[in-house]
């Protein structure tokens, strides 16, 4: 799926404390609080992949379908709209 990775207008938080979260198709890409791993499945993906030792205020520029609670450690998590 093409996704266009430029500039957010929208923002969701993403509240993992009630397990795994699908974000809408529109997704460019997520934002971190803080710094850590973070567990992701794609669009595309029939699997998930971790992304660690990720920076604090990093804008990781990925289409994400599900943020998975299970190995993500980043905080303040925001999806880019």
């Amino acid at each position: 799926m093409n996704r266009d990775i430029g500039h957010s207008e929208n923002f969701i938080e993403i509240d993992l404390s009630g397990g795994d979260v699908e974000l809408p198709a529109s997704c460019r890409g997520i934002y971190t609080g803080s710094g850590g791993n973070l567990v992701v499945q794609g669009w595309d993906d029939n699997q998930d992949t971790t992304f660690t030792g990720l920076s604090a205020s990093m804008g990781l520029p990925v289409g994400v379908r599900f943020i998975r609670t299970a190995g993500t450690t980043c905080t303040g998590l925001v999806a880019l709209l």
